[in-house]
């Protein structure tokens, strides 16, 4: 018995333990539905379900947003409930395995309550304010226009005494005023040649400081602007020399009845010319943009007006198909225009959307950003658009050829959204699912140096450069970024810092992520100065530009 415990203990002593095996291997976590990239619309409450696997110790955790979701261990299928806000909803997921093991994953969804179809009107979209000053092109601009000759010549003032035929004014000054649901007309320093016919054949007429005051009817049926001039303006000329006697006052008459007969289509012509279509030529890119208008307004010193608009994209690109734009409120009022600026214009925030979801659909935000596409596209960087750049924010790059050309690829699954909140910003701006991929070319074509999906939000302003307006983003308020491929072994932290300062000059050199946006209604010629932009409107979702001239 004894013997058998000293072997037995000798034995204990001998066997060496069981190894302990080390778990070093992530687990993964992917997200099946609603699938990444996805526009979700209803009530914004959604269950997101996904899978996680670990084959080694297990999946012992899985968050989403920081909160546990329900997990099904022995399959791994996981879900959570979710509720989205309007826009860009960027979602974080962590799982951690039975060694502790972590592995994250982002992704983003664009949720609206509805979608504005694409193709349609964006209702109540647009509305502006213009008073005298703002005004005070639009006879000249009457005067000058193709219209007003076409329907002068057609205008049969007296018939068997006077046709005119065309009337070309050297210099002329005027204004136009608004009254109690009329506008007011006055032409003045007209030095004009008429022509025409009369009692005697073709004839002549060198006028001198001619001038003519009347008043039109404006209103707005089925989405036009519709004027008349009930009664005719009064007239007074100075015939400087004439091919043919006709006594002045014989003149005058012809010409007031001409101008009553012409001056209500010309007004109509150069009010639809402003209300577009209105185009901008952008690489790969044609935004147009129209107005149509549902009511107007004519108080005294000031005309108003409102009503939808659109922004359509042409692009040579094969197109997303999304459900159609987002819509924060639907329809909403117009601003009410109480600031005393020559003229304002108001957006809202559904027209922007529409403006980013047409240009997203297009395929235009798929670009490589390279230099023959800044050369291409009249860009100039205050620094080249090599390996130096990069280098500032990874040293190990420091080592690469000097002027290795680099490029950014981007390649968005969302549109961006845009949300009127007025403070801290005017805007903010939201990107999502955002493929960016930065490349070397070492001598053998363009190569991945980093490989990521972006989601970001932003905050915004708006410049005013006529005939447009600019969304100018700022650095990112949040980033999220799941890196797919990084062959040097770049730290996060240098990832991060240089996406902070590359996203914005990126979104800002590549107009088909966030396009300036063609403004219908905006007054030819018009030179703003002291101009303002804020938030506005009884949903608080418009902006209002308003400035002087």
């Amino acid at each position: 018995m004894k013997r058998a415990l000293v072997v037995l203990a000798a034995a204990l002593v001998v066997a060496p333990p069981a190894a302990s095996v080390t778990d070093t291997t992530p687990p993964t976590i992917d997200v099946t539905s609603p699938a990444r990239g996805e526009f979700v619309s209803g009530s914004g409450q959604v269950t997101v379900e996904g899978t996680a696997t670990d084959d080694e110790s297990g999946i012992a955790s899985v968050t989403v947003n920081g909160a546990p979701a329900l997990l099904d261990r022995g399959t791994g299928a996981w879900s959570a409930p979710v509720t989205l806000e309007f826009g860009t909803n960027i979602l974080t997921g962590r799982a951690t395995d039975g060694a502790g093991n972590e592995t994250f994953l982002s992704w983003s969804y664009l949720y609206s309550p509805t979608y504005l179809p694409l193709g349609e009107l964006v209702p109540s979209a647009l509305a502006f304010r213009l008073g005298e000053d703002a005004l005070s092109a639009l006879p000249q601009q009457i005067l000058g226009s193709e219209a007003f000759q076409h329907a002068l010549a057609a205008a049969e003032p007296l018939p068997g005494h006077i046709v005119f035929g065309g009337m070309a004014c050297g210099s002329t000054t005027g204004r136009a005023a608004p009254l109690d649901a009329r506008l007011a007309i006055e032409l003045t320093s007209l030095d004009c040649i008429l022509t025409g016919t009369g009692p005697l054949g073709q004839i002549v007429i060198d006028a001198a400081q001619a001038s003519a005051e009347g008043v039109l009817v404006l209103v707005v049926e089925n989405g036009r602007f519709v004027a008349a001039m009930p009664m005719r303006p009064s007239v007074d000329l100075v015939i400087r020399g004439s091919s043919k006697f006709l006594p002045e006052p014989l003149v005058e008459v012809a010409l007031s009845l001409a101008l009553q007969q012409a001056l209500p289509p010309a007004l109509e012509s150069v009010l639809e010319e402003a209300n577009g279509p209105h185009m901008l030529d952008l690489p790969g890119l044609t935004l147009t943009s129209t107005f149509r208008p549902a009511a107007i307004d004519l108080e005294p010193g000031v005309l108003k007006a409102f009503g939808d608009a659109d922004v359509s994209a042409v692009a040579d690109r094969p197109p997303h198909q999304p459900p159609g734009s987002p819509s924060r409120n639907g329809a909403t009022s117009p601003p009410p225009f109480t600031s005393q600026h020559d003229f304002a214009v108001s957006l809202r925030e559904d027209l922007l959307n529409r403006a980013l979801t047409v240009a997203w659909a297009s395929g235009a935000g798929t670009i490589r950003i390279d230099q023959a596409y800044l050369m291409q596209s009249g860009f100039q960087l205050p620094f080249p658009l090599d390996a130096s750049f990069l280098a500032e924010f990874f040293p190990a790059l420091g080592t690469l050829p000097p002027g290795t050309p680099i490029a950014f690829m981007l390649e968005p699954m969302l549109p961006a959204v845009v949300e009127v909140t007025g403070a801290p910003s005017l805007l903010s701006v939201g990107l999502g699912e955002l493929g960016l991929s930065v490349q070397l070319d070492l001598g053998q074509g363009w190569v991945d140096l980093l490989a990521l999906v972006v989601h970001a939000e932003m905050p915004a302003d708006v410049m005013l450069a006529p005939p447009v307006i600019q969304l100018t983003p700022g650095n990112p308020t949040r980033l999220v970024v799941d890196v797919i491929s990084n062959p040097f072994g770049l730290a996060q932290a240098d990832i991060d810092q240089f996406l902070r300062t590359a996203l914005p000059l990126t979104v800002d050199i590549a107009p088909g992520l966030i396009p300036p946006i063609p403004l219908p209604s905006f007054p030819s010629g018009l030179q703003p100065t002291n101009v303002d932009v804020r938030q506005d409107g009884a949903g608080a979702d418009f902006i209002t530009i308003e400035g002087d001239v």
